[in-house]
């Protein structure tokens, strides 16, 4: 069984060897790039920028819909009293029975506060 300095020092090793060999590529890149600079210019450099423009644009809207659907889960989890300028946190969703049967007791003059106790979905 090895020790810690034993697998700490192989693993420094290891890194030291996955950096010069990451050097040594960036060096042959850049001399390849100096090398063929028409390629460089006509090519690859306009492809980049449509890669990073796709890519930037994909990442905006998946992060759009995540904030989306976390806004949705608050309005499903969360109900306001205007009487109390409070906002009541549920068990769960709201059934479209639920729903009308809030809004039904609503007009009849219950509280927010009542209806949610006496339907058991406060948290």
């Amino acid at each position: 069984m090895k020790t810690f300095e034993e697998m700490k020092s192989e693993l420094n090793a290891k890194w030291t060897g996955f950096t010069i060999k990451a050097k040594v590529k960036a060096h042959e890149t850049f001399e390849w790039m100096k090398e063929n600079k028409e390629i460089v210019g006509t090519i690859i450099v306009p492809t980049g920028i449509i890669l990073i423009k796709t890519a930037t644009g994909l990442v905006k809207s998946i992060d759009r819909k995540i904030d989306l659907q976390k806004e949705q889960n608050l309005k499903d989890l969360y109900i306001y009293d205007r009487s109390l300028g409070y906002y009541h946190e549920l068990n769960r969703k709201l059934t479209p029975s639920e729903a009308l049967e809030i809004d039904r007791r609503r007009s009849n003059g219950e509280t927010m506060a009542q209806i949610l106790a006496s339907m058991k979905l406060l948290k």
